[in-house]
C-alpha cells in the first residue's frame, strides 16, 4: 500500500450547516420547545401589543366617546397591553434557558468530536500542520455554530413568525398596502440572495487569510528562542505584518461590497417607506383608515425595515461564520491517514519483535526500506548505529506505526502490529526520544504522565536512577515546579534525565530510546549509563545512538546505510571483522559519528 496523500475535500456552505444541523438533533425536543417560546414572545413583542398600543390610540382621539367611557376602554387595553408585556418577558426568560441548554450540549459534542479526531491523526498530519490554525479550527467551528444557531433563531425563525403575521394584518386593513409589503420583501430578498453571491468570494479569502495568519503567529511564538537567538525580531514582525496587511485587506475589501448592499437596501426601503405612507394618507384623507391603523401601519413598515437591515447584517455575520468553519469541516471529512483496521487489543508476553520484509517510503517515489528484514529477540538489546539518512528513527516510528508499510509486516509476539488498535500498540512501548517536550505542567505531572498512579516512593525512586532527583529537589518549589511550555525552563539535559525517569516510571516491557543521552555532559553519561543497565534489564530494548561510548554494552549492534543492513553483532565482533563500524569507532570525535575528527580524516 503507498503513502497516504488524501486531498482535502471541496467544502460547501451546506455542508457545514447540514453538520450543524446534524448535531442538534439530540436535542431536537429543547430546540423545538425553545422555538416555540421564540414564538409566544415574538407575538407578545411586536405583533399584539403594537395592535393593541394603536386601539388605544384610536379610543383616545375617537370624540364620539364618552370621557369616562374612552378612559375605562384604554385602561382595559391598557392592562391587556401590560399583560402581554409580562407575559413576553417571561418567555423571553424561559427561551434564554433552553437555548443555553442545548447550546451547552450541541457546542460539547463539538468541541469532543473535533478533539477526538484531531487527536487520532497521524505523526504526518501533525507534521504538516501549525498548531495555532488547528486551535483556530475548532475554535471557530464551535463559535460558528453559536453565530449560526442564533442567526436561524433570531432572525430565520423569527422572519417566519413575523413576516406572514405583519402581511395578513396590514392586508386585512388594506390590500393595496398589503400588496406593497409584499412587493418590496420578494424583491429585497431577491437583491439581497443575488448581491450576497458577489461578496461570498471575499468571505472565503478572508477566512484563508486569517488562519495563515493565526498558523504563522503560533510558529512564531513556539520558535521564540531561535528569534532572539538569530536576532530575527524585526524580519518575523515584518512578515508577520505582510500577511496582517492581506488580512486587513480582504476585510476591507468584504465591508464595501458589504456596505453597497446596504445603501442599496437602504435606498429601496425609503422608496418602501414613502409609497407605504402616501396610501396610509390617502384612505385617511378618504376616511377608509383610522389614525390607530394608519400608525400601526407605520409601526410595522418601520418594525419591517430593522428587521430587513438585521437580516443584511446576520447574512453576512453567518456567511463569515460558515466560511471560517470550512478548515475544520475540512479535516473531519478527510479520512484518518493511519486507522485501526480491528478492535483487536496487542498482548504481550514474550517481547519479541520482527520486521519482516518491509518496503517504506515517506512519499510513494522515495523509499526508505525496501524489502527489510530485522528481527530482535526477547529481551535482546540491540543498537542501531548509522549516519543520517539510513533509517534508524524510521525503524522507531514504524514500530510505533506512526506511519503505514508499503508491504510487509511488523510483528511483535507474532501478531501483525497493523492488525491490532493503535492504543494498545503504543501502551505496550516505553520511547525516550531526542527531542524531549514536556507539558507546561508540573515536574510531578510530567514524570508521572505515562503511569499517573504511581506513588511518591517510586517516583522519588525513578528519579534518582535517572539521576535527576538531586537538581529537583534544589528547586524552590521541587517536584511542584512548572517546568513552561515544551519544558523550556530546563536544560536540553535536564528534560532527557525527566524522559528517562518517565520511562522507568512506567516499567514498559518494550523499551526505545533515541538518542536518549546525547544531550548530556560526559559526567552525566556515566551516570546515565549506570540508570539504564538497570532499566534495560528484562526488557526488550532498541537503542538508536550517534554516541558509540553508550552502546558498547549492548547485545547486538546493527550498523545501517540508505536502509539496508551492513553489518550486525556485539560490539567486540564488530571491532574484529574491522568493516564500517570499526571505521566509525576509530573515526568517532568524542564518541559521536560523524564528529569533525571524522570529516578531516575523511577530506585526507
Amino acid at each position: 500500500m503507498e503513502a497516504n496523500e488524501t486531498q482535502k475535500p471541496k467544502i460547501k456552505k451546506r455542508d457545514i450547516i447540514k453538520y450543524y444541523r446534524q448535531k442538534t438533533k439530540p436535542s431536537k425536543k429543547l430546540f423545538f420547545l425553545a422555538n416555540i417560546v421564540f414564538a409566544i414572545s415574538r407575538f407578545t413583542t411586536t405583533i399584539f401589543p403594537t395592535m393593541v398600543y394603536t386601539h388605544i390610540i384610536d379610543i383616545i382621539v375617537d370624540t364620539e366617546l364618552q370621557i369616562d367611557e374612552a378612559f375605562k376602554t384604554a385602561i382595559d387595553f391598557l392592562l391587556i397591553w401590560v399583560g402581554l408585556n409580562i407575559i413576553n418577558i417571561l418567555s423571553r426568560g424561559i427561551y434564554r434557558i433552553l437555548v443555553a441548554k442545548f447550546e451547552h450540549r450541541t457546542v460539547r459534542e463539538i468541541a469532543n468530536e473535533c478533539l477526538e479526531y484531531l487527536f487520532h491523526n497521524s505523526y504526518r498530519f501533525f507534521s504538516e500542520n501549525y498548531t495555532g490554525t488547528l486551535n483556530s479550527a475548532v475554535e471557530s467551528l464551535k463559535e460558528g455554530y453559536y453565530t449560526v444557531l442564533e442567526e436561524i433563531l433570531l432572525v430565520i425563525i423569527d422572519a417566519i413568525i413575523y413576516i406572514p403575521s405583519v402581511l395578513i394584518i396590514v392586508s386585512l386593513q388594506s390590500v393595496w398596502i398589503g400588496l406593497i409589503f409584499l412587493l418590496f420583501i420578494i424583491i429585497y430578498t431577491f437583491l439581497q440572495i443575488k448581491l450576497s453571491k458577489r461578496t461570498e468570494k471575499y468571505s472565503v479569502e478572508k477566512s484563508k487569510v486569517q488562519n495563515a495568519f493565526f498558523g504563522q503567529l503560533s510558529d512564531i511564538f513556539t520558535n521564540q528562542f531561535n528569534i532572539i537567538t538569530f536576532a530575527s525580531t524585526r524580519r518575523e514582525i515584518t512578515n508577520l505584518l505582510k500577511l496582517y496587511d492581506k488580512v486587513n485587506k480582504s476585510k476591507l475589501t468584504q465591508i464595501i461590497k458589504e456596505d453597497r448592499v446596504r445603501i442599496l437596501s437602504s435606498l429601496f426601503y425609503l422608496v418602501f417607506f414613502a409609497s407605504v405612507m402616501l396610501l396610509g394618507i390617502y384612505y385617511y384623507k378618504e376616511g377608509a383608515l383610522s389614525l390607530g391603523i394608519i400608525l400601526l401601519i407605520q409601526l410595522y413598515a418601520w418594525d419591517l425595515q430593522e428587521m430587513i437591515e438585521w437580516f443584511t447584517e446576520t447574512f453576512q455575520v453567518m456567511n463569515d461564520s460558515l466560511w471560517e468553519a470550512t478548515p475544520m469541516i475540512e479535516i473531519l471529512n478527510t479520512p484518518h491517514e493511519i486507522v485501526d483496521k480491528t478492535e483487536k487489543k496487542l498482548k504481550v508476553w514474550a517481547w519479541k519483535i520482527e520486521f519482516q520484509d518491509i518496503t517504506f517510503g515517506y512519499s510513494k517515489d522515495v523509499k526508505v526500506f525496501e524489502h527489510f528484514d530485522l528481527r530482535i529477540k526477547p529481551g535482546e538489546r540491540i543498537a542501531l548505529v548509522g549516519q543520517s539518512g539510513s533509517g534508524k528513527s524510521s525503524i522507531t516510528k514504524l514500530l510505533f506505526r506512526f506511519f503505514d508499510l508499503f508491504e510487509g509486516k511488523i510483528t511483535i509476539d507474532d501478531q501483525d502490529i497493523s492488525q491490532v488498535t493503535q492504543e494498545s500498540l503504543r501502551s505496550q512501548i516505553s520511547l525516550v526520544p531526542q527531542d524531549v517536550i514536556l507539558f507546561h505542567r508540573s515536574l510531578k505531572e510530567n514524570i508521572c504522565y505515562g503511569n499517573p498512579k504511581a506513588t511518591e516512593e517510586e517516583m522519588i525512586s525513578a528519579c534518582k536512577m535517572a539521576r535527576c532527583y538531586n537538581f529537583i529537589s534544589k528547586l524552590a518549589q521541587g517536584f511542584d515546579t512548572l517546568v513552561g511550555e515544551r519544558g523550556i525552563k530546563l536544560s536540553w539535559g535536564e528534560r532527557q534525565r525527566v524522559a528517562i525517569a518517565r520511562a522507568i516510571l512506567e516499567n514498559k516491557k518494550i523499551l526505545v530510546l533515541d538518542e536518549a543521552t546525547s544531550a548530556l555532559d560526559s559526567e552525566s553519561e556515566v551516570l546515565i549509563q549506570e540508570a539504564m543497565e538497570e532499566v534495560m534489564k528484562n526488557k526488550t530494548c532498541i537503542v538508536v545512538a550517534h554516541r558509540l561510548s553508550t552502546i558498547r554494552k549492548m547485545d547486538k549492534i546493527v550498523v545501517m546505510e540508505k536502509g539496508k543492513i551492513i553489518e550486525k553483532g556485539s560490539h567486540n565482533e564488530l571491532l574484529h571483522i574491522n568493516g564500517t563500524y570499526a571505521k566509525l569507532w576509530n573515526l568517532q570525535s568524542d564518541g559521536f559519528i560523524g564528529g569533525d575528527d571524522e570529516i578531516k580524516k575523511q577530506d585526507q
